[in-house]
């Protein structure tokens, strides 16, 4: 069974039936989908760290989150699965020996626990890290939370270990209320980057519509909108997923309407999948069986970790890894 947890900030909100779809969970077919979709590939050695791509890794700085999304693939872990402060000397050792460029520190939610975060980032430090990404859903659920003074201290750690990104997610327009602008704007005037990132959902973001206006709300703000992901199949959201091709005519609907310009469209269709991210075009989609796609990829057995071929993979005529996925009728 899936909990509902839910924000007093969004509470105000439900009277909307796209943001309290969000947070239902369905009872169908549990027994056919997982609880966790993603796992780093690389073996760190490290408490709360994952690594998916040769130069990049991820932090789990929280496990707590404003409020429990549904389509979220890392809502069942805990406290077990979380960085600890005791390991921040060996956080720094293994980015400095890796000579790992890229770190994203996420959760749970990493503004959920702000001095964490901030004592992270710091650490790095002089470790050769070249771009730090925070990922949050903070700015929707819960903006109340993110305080002046946070946002100040991001701002002095900007120059510190390189550049600092933010990436807030939003998924319906509505989520853009006056607290949640305010706080975009606190961010923007503080000259940290912000991109957008989105969850395609049945009956929340995938009418043309809705999602013209998610995409003008997402510009309008100052932001990029970086990633749209195709809602993988984890306990509790069946009801909230789309087909694949869904995305693609959304896609199609802001080029090619006459309001939109060449920077309101997601700059990635995507799915998070256990060998990394799958970047998602219509040319890419090989064969369907049954309810399942066959998806090429940009990864060879190269990329697997220690050249293991899981059971939803296989090698396409190109020579790349192509991946079983689950779509609907």
């Amino acid at each position: 069974m899936t909990n509902i947890e839910v924000s007093k900030h969004l509470v105000g909100l439900m009277g909307n039936p796209c943001i309290a779809r969000q947070y239902t969970p369905s009872l169908e077919l549990e027994e056919r989908l997982e609880d966790r979709p993603w796992e780093g590939k690389i073996k760190t050695g490290i408490l709360g760290t994952e690594r998916m791509y040769g130069s990049e890794m991820i932090v789990l700085a929280s496990d707590r989150c404003a409020t429990r999304c549904i389509a979220c693939i890392r809502k069942d872990y805990g406290s077990s699965d979380i960085f600890r402060p005791e390991d921040l000397g060996n956080l720094q050792e293994y980015v400095h020996r890796e000579k790992i460029k890229e770190v994203l520190i996420t959760g749970g939610d990493p503004f959920m626990n702000p001095q964490f975060t901030l004592e992270i980032i710091r650490n790095l430090s002089g470790s050769g890290v070249k771009h730090i990404r925070i990922g949050t859903a903070l700015f929707r659920s819960d903006p109340n939370r993110i305080s002046t003074r946070f946002v100040d201290e991001l701002r002095k750690l900007d120059k510190i270990p390189g550049y600092i990104e933010v990436s807030p997610h939003f998924d319906h327009p509505a989520e853009f209320t006056t607290k949640t602008n305010d706080k975009i704007r606190q961010f923007n005037e503080a000259g940290i980057k912000l991109y957008a990132q989105t969850i395609l959902l049945k009956g929340v973001n995938d009418d043309p519509e809705t999602f013209r206006e998610l995409a003008e709300q997402i510009r309008d703000n100052g932001m990029e909108w970086h990633y749209l992901f195709h809602c993988v199949p984890v306990k509790g959201n069946l009801h909230l997923r789309t087909k694949v091709s869904r995305g693609f005519e959304l896609m199609d609907s802001l080029e090619n309407h006459e309001e939109v310009t060449g920077r309101h469209p997601p700059k990635r269709y995507t799915i998070p999948l256990p060998i990394g991210k799958v970047y998602l075009d219509p040319s890419r989609i090989i064969e369907r069986e049954g309810q399942h796609l066959w998806i090429e990829t940009r990864y060879t057995k190269d990329s697997l970790r220690e050249n293991q071929m899981p059971n939803f993979c296989r090698i396409g005529k190109k020579g790349f890894l192509e991946v079983k996925y689950l779509d609907i009728n």
